[in-house]
């Protein structure tokens, strides 16, 4: 193997070339023949013509990429299989959770593309049903009354999914955990990154998927059962507006027995308080007023709870009437911790 070097601009465009036969000092005053010239030729025009390979190339070769034609067509996609997948930090675009075959015990994820520790993957289907009663959870198992968690992964090149009765509690694929909504979860030096968290009551409650770091937006309703209850959104809630409707059948004409708003201030638990900025409207007894929510007001909001390596974002309504329809709608600063 010897060195044929072409200069083109400054930048090394062959580096290496094989020849038929390595000529040395041993073979001072042969005489070139045919044959020798013949080799020589066609060791050059194997190369030239059509036969350069990688190993022809110098590691500092630096062709410029506009002396290269790239193939609209058949060209390689950047899709992670023929060339590395472009990487766009957390995105998403679908792989929204929602109810599976059997509502009550499943959950499907629609599809979509998500990148997942800095690769992108890309479904084409719904996911297979997630079984709560069933092997799906990489965490945990069915709660009675609480979050279930999906997560997404990487599985040999396609997205997998698992349950999880744990929030995230890492920023990224890197164990970062710094940067807010933390969106990651490891098990086995797997990472897992949230799509969303279904409230699961005995069986699924339905209108309660939510679909975590997709919109800074969530809403849902549930049929309160007299005790407190926990709306897990996953990401820090920066502002909670919610209605107790008067009965279990909303119907036209009815009015509503409470209605509530708390704004999250500046972020912080200091004065003043979440429970500060609480306004509270119950229609039968004295309309409108300012109120200061805490655990033990029948039918308030208290414990609007940040996002943290140890917890979900989430609020609680305290005791919420028995059998009343609850409809509330949460909105975030996705950035803010």
């Amino acid at each position: 193997m010897q060195n044929m070097i072409s200069k083109e601009g400054g930048a090394v465009i062959i580096g290496n070339i094989t020849w038929t036969k390595s000529y040395s000092a041993s073979d001072n005053g042969s005489i070139l023949g045919g044959a020798d010239l013949q080799n020589i030729q066609s060791d050059i025009t194997t190369v030239v013509n059509g036969g350069l390979s990688n190993s022809n190339l110098a590691s500092d070769a630096a062709v410029v990429e506009s002396k290269l034609a790239f193939n609209t067509s058949t060209g390689h996609t950047h899709n992670g299989t023929d060339a590395k997948s472009i990487i766009v930090k957390h995105y998403r675009k679908g792989c929204l959770i929602k109810a599976g075959t059997t509502a009550a015990s499943n959950i499907k994820v629609t599809p979509g593309v998500l990148d997942i520790g800095g690769t992108l993957l890309v479904s084409t289907a719904d996911s297979t049903d997630l079984n709560l009663a069933g092997a799906d959870w990489v965490n945990g198992s069915e709660p009675t009354d609480g979050p279930v968690y999906v997560y997404a992964y990487n599985n040999s090149g396609s997205v997998g999914y698992k349950l999880s009765t744990e929030p995230p509690d890492l920023s990224d694929a890197s164990d970062n955990t710094a940067e807010f909504p933390l969106r990651y979860q490891k098990y086995s030096s797997t990472y897992y990154r949230l799509v969303g968290i279904a409230h699961n009551r005995t069986d699924l409650m339905a209108d309660m998927f939510n679909q975590f770091d997709s919109c800074p937006f969530a809403t849902g309703s549930f049929t309160a059962d007299g005790n407190d209850e926990t709306v897990y959104l996953g990401w820090t809630p920066s502002l909670v507006e919610w209605v107790l409707c008067s009965d279990a059948t909303p119907a036209n004409a009815e009015a509503v027995d409470a209605w509530g708003l708390v704004q999250r201030y500046s972020f912080n638990t200091a004065a003043p308080n979440p429970q500060n900025l609480y306004f509270n409207r119950v229609i039968a007894t004295n309309g409108p007023t300012h109120a200061t929510s805490a655990n033990g007001t029948v039918n308030s909001l208290y414990n609007l709870n940040a996002q943290t390596t140890a917890q979900a974002g989430s609020f609680t309504l305290d005791a919420p009437t028995n059998t009343q329809v609850v409809v509330w709608w949460a909105w975030s600063y996705m950035g803010a911790s």
